[in-house]
């Protein structure tokens, strides 16, 4: 639970550290400005991540949202 509760008080600043999907045979994150703190419970670790790969952890591999940045200047479909 400790390591939970570090997570939660880490910036968030960097890249993202998930592997991109152009990285077959070698790991190589994806880079992009990260902007939320993802905690995987396989490995007990929080990773910072993009929108993009933040979405389908969450959705598609169990990761869990600790902290996301607020959003601004988001674009709905009226405008």
């Amino acid at each position: 639970a400790t390591q939970v509760n570090d997570a939660r008080k880490t910036e968030i600043t960097g890249a993202c550290e998930e592997a991109s999907p152009m990285s077959r045979q070698f790991k190589s994150d994806c880079g992009q400005p990260a902007v939320a703190i993802i905690w995987h419970n396989k490995d007990r670790r929080a990773y910072r991540m993009c929108l993009s790969c933040a979405d389908h952890n969450v959705r598609n591999r169990g990761g869990i949202l600790l902290v996301a940045a607020p959003v601004q200047n988001v674009r709905t479909l009226e405008d």
